[in-house]
């Protein structure tokens, strides 16, 4: 369920302001209009397990997997 559409960052957390929320059985209010905002980049590692995750390139590896199975069974050598 989608309960805000907003077009950048900036316009959600001016949106979100205000809104109660329920964490952990209390009730919070967001107070967000002027929360710091920080960057945290991906690790290395996570970053090649995302693109290796990307459907496009998955059936790709996936197609020459099956490519090379085929070719091994079918050429004995």
């Amino acid at each position: 369920m989608i309960d805000l559409v907003a077009a950048d960052t900036d316009e959600l957390l001016r949106k979100v302001e205000g809104i109660e929320v329920e964490v952990a059985g209390k009730k919070v209010v967001l107070h967000l209009a002027g929360a710091e905002r920080r960057r945290i980049e991906m690790p290395p590692l996570t970053r090649l397990f995302s693109a290796l995750a990307d459907p496009n390139l998955a059936i790709l590896l996936v197609t020459a997997g099956m490519l090379a199975l085929y070719l091994e069974f079918s050429q004995p050598a």
